[in-house]
């Protein structure tokens, strides 16, 4: 909380200096989860991996100065139990802009979202924003130079950053990724097209388009083709109960991620999204079931007398199989959307495709005025009995929040 303290003066301070662009955003939330007691990653309460309840609080500021952007955040959260207690804060963003002729240049840490999609963005290569969240976060820059050079209805972008980067935020700018975009719009239609290298080597490639078909009808595709990825699975020669991570980082050769999907509108505020998926990254129905089986065998292992720590504490390893989410390969996804003034009802579903799993989400926003939004969230996992959804430790979360935006 002093750390909260802190900003909020560090804030009245930029805002007295004139020179300064400064937005301020606060972020109140509590969230329920309703815990699945039936799911093969159950735990009891004193092992639990999910709080109950759970009361956050987000502060942040954003000010720009002649090019230079500073975008920080602190976050505290309380949960039911003292060990689901978190405070942290980070910089968001840190980087200068400048241009010169049709060329914009950018050096420092920027956050650089891109491509289609509103479930899944096969071309967003370089942020990996997480998707579909049920609660949004500011997100986190990349560390990066990035020239662009602008065209009368195209742009080349030339961009350089680290890929460990991707994994461990504290590393320094040392690129090792060189990463080539092409964006060009033709006749109503975008095109996205990229080239990515490392050390010489093509690491990835892909391309993209959204189609403005009539007054009421977007449609879009994107796909990417990986040369190497990663998972993180379970080492095959790791006995049932291990003394260390049974869990390492596996790397694969040529894997795809395509995405098609369409966008309809009604001139009565009614919108629908449909969108279809397949990401290498994700597991496959065979690792899903594997480890589903595994799960299934520690726990068994309780009844035969062996020591419940060592038992919990591998299924806590393979709950983090519920950090990328969707969790597995093939996905759908349908949502609709009410938006009369200054409301927002949406209704989500998710399909997962290969064991027949399913998350229904329903939401409400309000806009106050032009700082003030209110919101609720039910977000329910469901499913075939077996499958990824069904099994997730939580069976549904609720979500009630404000956010407060002021910019000066």
């Amino acid at each position: 909380m002093r750390t909260l303290y802190c900003l909020f003066l560090f804030s009245l301070h930029l805002v007295s200096l004139p020179v300064y662009a400064v937005e301020l955003f606060y972020a109140g939330f509590y969230q329920h989860n309703r815990i699945n007691t039936q799911s093969i990653f159950s735990l009891p309460e004193t092992n639990a991996i999910v709080a109950n309840d759970r009361l956050s609080q987000q502060l942040g500021v954003v000010n720009t100065w002649k090019g230079l952007t500073f975008n920080y955040s602190v976050f505290h959260s309380t949960g039911n139990q003292s060990k689901f207690n978190l405070s942290r804060d980070k910089l968001n963003e840190l980087y200068y802009d400048f241009g010169v002729a049709n060329f914009d240049f950018s050096i420092g840490k920027k956050v650089m979202a891109w491509g289609v999609g509103y479930g899944f963005r096969p071309l967003d290569v370089i942020q990996q924003e997480a998707r579909l969240q049920i609660r949004n976060s500011p997100l986190a820059g990349r560390k990066l130079i990035n020239m662009d050079y602008y065209f009368p209805q195209s742009s080349l972008s030339f961009i350089a950053f680290n890929k460990s980067e991707l994994k461990d935020s504290s590393q320094t700018l040392n690129p090792d990724l060189m990463h080539v975009r092409f964006f060009s719009t033709i006749l109503g239609s975008d095109f996205y097209s990229y080239i990515q290298s490392e050390q010489n080597q093509l690491d990835s490639l892909g391309f993209g388009l959204s189609s403005t078909v009539s007054h009421s009808l977007e449609v879009h595709f994107a796909a990417t083709h990986l040369f190497r990825y990663s998972k993180q699975l379970r080492k095959a020669s790791a006995e049932l109960l291990s003394a260390y991570d049974p869990f390492n980082e596996q790397f694969f050769s040529h894997g795809e991620q395509i995405l098609l999907g369409f966008n309809w509108t009604h001139q009565n505020n009614i919108g629908f999204i449909f969108e279809l998926w397949h990401n290498a990254q994700g597991y496959t129905k065979k690792e899903w079931h594997h480890l589903r089986q595994l799960t299934q065998q520690q726990q068994h292992l309780l009844e035969l007398g062996a020591p419940s720590d060592a038992v919990y504490g591998h299924i806590r390893w393979n709950s983090r199989f519920y950090q990328r989410f969707p969790m597995l390969q093939n996905n759908a996804m349908l949502r609709l959307s009410y938006e009369p003034e200054d409301w927002l009802f949406e209704f989500l579903i998710i399909r997962s495709l290969q064991d027949a799993g399913t998350l229904l989400q329903i939401s409400l926003n309000y806009q106050i005025n032009q700082y003030l939004k209110l919101y609720a969230m039910h977000r329910q996992w469901s499913g075939a009995n077996y499958s990824s959804f069904k099994q997730a430790p939580m069976r549904a979360s609720i979500l009630a929040g404000m956010e407060l935006t002021k910019v000066f």
